[in-house]
C-alpha cells in the first residue's frame, strides 16, 4: 500500500487542517475514526487553490487492475462532484500500467491547446483526463529509484557509486554517527536543518507544524509510521531526515543538511543508515521519493536548467533501479472554471517572463 493511502496519513492530513474523505465507487465519506478506509477504497484530500474553490488529491489509489480509464474517468469525476471540486489530481499506483494512459495508446484522449500551445484541455469529444495544466508544483515525482532490501548489505554497498561507497566509509572514519531519534527530542535540530538547507539550495518547505504534526500522527504501529533519523559529529547535528514505513516499503520523504562541515559527508551515512533501518524491519524496498525523469534529465539548448539534478545524482549513487510510473493527472470536474484557471494561470507566467 501507497502510504498516502493509509489511516495515519488520512489522520496526519485532518490534523494538518485538510478536509479528508474515503472514496470508492460506492460512497464518499468523511473521513473519521469511525469510518476509516477499508479495503479497496482510497484516500482523498481536499486543497485549496483560490478563494472556495478547490480540488481533491488522490495518491496511490486505482481500482481493480481490469478496470478501464474511462471508468476511472468515470469514478473520479463522481467523486469530484460529490465533494465538489474543480478537479481530481489523481496519481495511480506505481503498478498501474503507462500504456493504460498514453497519447499513442488504446485509450483516444483528445486535446486542444490553449492560447500559449504550452497546456492542454479536454475538448468534448474525449476523455476528461489530462496532464495538469495548473497548481504543477504540486504534482508528485513521477521517477523514482527503488533499491531491493533483500540484497545482502554486502550487495546494496557494491550496488552503489564508488564515490558513494567512499563517502559513506570516510563519513564513518572521520567519527560521524547516525541513528533514530525520538521525534520529541530531536525536532527542533530536524527544522533547523531544513530551514538552512532551504536558504542555501532556495527550495520551498513545509511550515514547522507541517512536519510536527507528521511525526505526531504517524507514530503508533499500523499501516505508516514515520521516523525521525539525526546525524552528527562531536555532538554537532549535520543531516536529519523523517522516513516513512509502510506495508514492505520505506520511503525517504524529507531530509535536511548543515551548511558547516560538508566535508564529513554526513548525508551519505544518514542514508546508509535508513536503508540499514528499513532492512531491519523487514522492508522489501527503499524508495527515494523522487528522482528527475530521464527525459528531463539532460539539459540541451531548448529546456532549462535541471532543478532537481544535484538531488538525482546524490540518490542515484546509492544504486538501486529507476521506476517511472503511469504520471499524475487532472480529471476536469468543471471545465469553464479550470479552462479559466489555465488561462489565468498561463497569463501569470507570460507577465513574468
Amino acid at each position: 500500500m501507497h502510504f498516502e493511502q493509509s489511516n495515519g496519513w488520512a489522520r496526519f492530513q485532518q490534523a494538518a487542517g485538510k478536509n479528508v474523505y474515503v472514496v470508492s465507487p460506492l460512497r464518499v465519506t468523511p473521513f473519521t475514526a469511525a469510518l476509516e478506509r477499508r479495503d479497496s477504497e482510497g484516500i482523498a484530500v481536499e486543497k485549496r487553490i483560490a478563494g472556495p474553490l478547490k480540488f481533491l488529491e488522490i495518491n496511490g489509489w486505482a481500482l481493480p487492475q481490469d478496470s478501464t480509464v474511462s471508468r476511472h474517468e468515470q469514478v473520479l469525476r463522481d467523486i469530484g462532484k460529490r465533494t465538489g471540486a474543480v478537479f481530481v489530481r489523481w496519481t495511480p499506483t506505481r503498478e498501474f500500467p503507462i500504456s493504460n494512459i498514453s497519447r499513442s495508446g488504446a485509450i483516444p484522449l483528445t486535446f486542444e491547446k490553449n492560447i500559449r500551445g504550452a497546456g492542454q484541455f479536454p475538448n468534448r469529444s474525449g476523455l476528461n483526463i489530462i496532464e495538469p495544466c495548473i497548481l504543477t508544483r504540486q504534482v508528485p515525482p513521477r521517477a523514482t529509484l527503488l533499491i531491493d532490501l533483500t540484497k545482502s548489505e554486502k550487495e546494496l554497498l557494491n550496488d552503489m557509486h564508488e564515490k558513494t561507497r567512499y563517502n559513506i566509509h570516510l563519513s564513518v572514519r572521520k567519527g560521524v554517527a547516525a541513528d533514530e531519534v525520538n521525534p520529541k527530542d530531536g525536532f527542533s535540530i530536524f527544522w533547523a536543518l531544513m530551514q538552512d538547507t532551504a536558504q542555501r539550495d532556495k527550495i520551498g518547505i513545509h511550515p514547522r507544524k507541517y512536519y510536527e504534526m507528521m511525526l505526531q500522527e504517524l507514530n503508533a504501529p499500523g499501516e505508516a509510521q514515520a521516523h525521525l533519523f539525526i546525524a552528527k559529529h562531536q555532538g554537532k547535528p549535520l543531516a536529519a531526515a523523517i522516513l516513512i514505513t509502510c506495508g514492505d516499503t520505506a520511503t525517504y520523504l524529507h531530509g535536511g543538511s548543515s551548511s558547516m562541515d560538508r566535508n564529513l559527508m554526513a548525508p551519505h551515512l544518514l542514508q546508509w543508515k535508513m536503508i540499514q533501518f528499513a532492512k531491519a524491519q523487514g522492508m522489501k524496498w527503499y524508495d527515494m521519493w523522487g528522482i528527475s525523469p530521464q527525459d528531463t534529465r539532460y539539459k540541451t539548448q531548448d529546456t532549462k536548467p535541471d532543478s532537481w539534478a544535484g538531488i538525482t545524482r546524490f540518490k542515484m549513487g546509492f544504486g538501486g533501479e529507476e521506476k517511472e510510473g503511469a504520471g499524475t493527472y487532472d480529471v476536469v470536474v468543471k471545465q469553464f472554471l479550470y479552462k479559466l484557471l489555465t488561462l489565468a494561470q498561463t497569463a501569470k507566467s507570460i507577465l513574468k517572463m
